[in-house]
């Protein structure tokens, strides 16, 4: 279907084949360029035409193309630019019906063309414009969009602190709830949306039990896998940490007046999230780019300094398998392995 100008004003068109086997022209009469007037005159020239066969969902792309172009008011540059891009969109999709072109279809051929990104995008969104007009008139039965075509960021090297630099963030952050949780998060290798969960019940004389997860969209509901759900063993250094939070930690509610259980707040007592520890973060002065999963990656670099297998800190931070955490572990492993054989070096046995 495509729309034309008249002396009168607009009209909606759509060409069928009738009974004589010919292709012929149907048209009513379009009172505004409004989308609900559009599906009124649309739904009466598909009443108009309902006894003959049409061509609605077998058109082909190139005359679907040459009806959705016809009805655009552009300059006659610009619909000579839009008939070479479509034309060579066809060639790379083929003259398929209008019911085959799906995204799927479409990016599969696409990708395979060996075209640049910024063409195939410029493709979509053509394609993109073509559908929702499609769908509009009733070429297709629902609506199709095609995504674009991201270019897939390069991985980088899981980042995390020295116990020099992490030492040295601690400190800034001192006698501060961000500053407390900042630690709490590189002693035990929690999420930050674990942390945000916790209250002193979940917490025993041995372990601090991971049974939940904050975040500001969802609220609080399970981790996020299965094997998130899991039991951190209190080691004296912990302990001794909690002990001391502790304490801080009533001084500052009676101080502001909160009554919460949570193990860290906002001053509102809410639920602290990754964007407040973002903003404290953002004023701490370190080298490395500070972010609130760096305390986890810590954790994994200090454990495995200190000789503790992968399969050890993989069940603390509650992964069946992590491509991060094996990533720190063996970088962290490989640079011990040079120092020893750096201090083996100079070692005279004879």
């Amino acid at each position: 279907m495509w729309i034309e100008k008249t002396k009168k004003g607009l009209r909606l068109c759509d060409r069928y084949k009738g009974a004589d086997g010919k292709i012929h022209k149907a048209s009513v009469e379009l009172l505004r360029d409004t989308p609900q007037a559009r599906r009124k005159a649309q739904e009466e020239l598909l009443k108009r035409i309902s006894d003959k066969s049409t061509l609605t969902s077998k058109v082909g792309l190139n005359r679907l193309i040459e009806a959705y172009i016809s009805q655009k008011d552009i300059k006659p540059s610009t619909r000579k630019n839009y008939e070479i891009s479509f034309g060579q969109i066809v060639d790379i999709l083929g003259d398929i019906t209008a019911s085959s072109l799906t995204a799927p279809y479409a990016l599969r051929r696409l990708s395979e063309s060996g075209k640049a990104q910024s063409t195939i995008n410029r493709y979509i969104m053509l394609l993109n414009g073509l559908l929702e007009w499609s769908f509009q008139f009733g070429y297709i039965e629902k609506a199709v969009r095609i995504p674009y075509v991201r270019e897939k960021a390069k991985k980088k090297d899981a980042e995390y602190l020295e116990a020099d630099e992490l030492k040295s963030v601690l400190d800034q952050m001192q006698g501060t709830m961000p500053g407390y949780l900042c630690q709490f998060l590189a002693l035990t290798g929690c999420r930050i949306g674990e942390a945000s969960a916790l209250t002193w019940a979940d917490i025993d004389d041995k372990y601090i039990h991971i049974t939940k997860a904050y975040k500001p969209e969802n609220g609080v509901s399970t981790p996020k896998t299965e094997t998130s759900v899991r039991d951190i063993f209190i080691q004296p250094e912990l302990r001794t940490f909690l002990r001391e939070f502790r304490k801080w930690r009533l001084i500052h509610m009676t101080a502001y007046g909160i009554r919460t259980d949570l193990l860290f707040f906002t001053l509102r007592g809410n639920h602290y999230t990754p964007s407040n520890l973002w903003l404290s973060l953002s004023h701490v002065d370190c080298p490395k780019h500070l972010h609130p999963h760096i305390f986890r990656h810590t954790h994994t670099a200090l454990l495995a300094e200190q000789g503790m297998s992968l399969e050890s800190i993989a069940r603390r931070l509650g992964h069946s398998s992590s491509d991060v955490t094996k990533q720190i572990y063996f970088h962290v492993t490989e640079k011990l392995k040079a120092r020893d054989e750096e201090a083996m070096s100079r070692v005279s046995i004879l």
